[in-house]
């Protein structure tokens, strides 16, 4: 069944046409909030949250937009939300699974050389501003389109673009700047 023919089953009563939604997209959102938050410990929490506002908006769902990015927009306001309640609460992006090329750097040909890039570039993503944090995540770890992204985080398509490319760009001064600094 398709997102949306849950949705219509969801909004007619069927409570276990939502069970399968949660179930469908359970461990995407688990995973996109893990890499905006640096612990664990409250995902859970916000996933829950999640999931009760969606349930509780299903009606207002319009069902000629893609459902995935109703629900990851959803998700998103729920964690950024959470990160700008807990001061000092950094986000953070699994860089370990980010291929090295989308920064522009050329792969290094030693595992060790390939280890050390990696551990930079982790500590770098820390300084990064949470804008760029955002588009990096969804487009390179969530592999979100461009429309995606747009309905989710209510950017228009150029926006995306720039902050996708001056994201790499500012993680890569970051990066270089603490090289000369080591």
């Amino acid at each position: 069944m398709s997102d949306e023919e849950l949705v219509s089953q969801v909004v007619q009563g069927n409570i276990s046409a939502y069970e399968h939604i949660v179930s469908r997209y359970e461990p995407k959102l688990r995973k996109y909030i893990n890499y905006l938050l640096s612990s664990t410990e409250h995902t859970d929490d916000i996933l829950q949250e999640t999931f009760i506002n969606a349930y509780v908006n299903i009606n207002s769902f319009n069902l000629s937009k893609k459902f995935s990015s109703w629900l990851y927009r959803i998700a998103h306001n729920k964690a950024i939300d959470y990160v700008r309640k807990t001061s000092g609460f950094r986000i953070n992006i699994g860089l370990d699974i980010l291929p090295i090329s989308i920064f522009d750097k050329e792969t290094p040909e030693s595992a060790y050389e390939k280890e050390m890039i990696s551990k930079s570039v982790k500590h770098c993503l820390t300084q990064l501003p949470l804008s760029y944090k955002e588009i990096l995540t969804l487009y390179y770890l969530e592999d979100k389109s461009y429309e995606e992204i747009r309905d989710i985080l209510h950017l228009n398509i150029n926006n995306i673009g720039v902050r996708l490319s001056r994201g790499k760009k500012i993680l890569r001064d970051i990066c270089e700047k603490g090289e000369n600094n080591v």
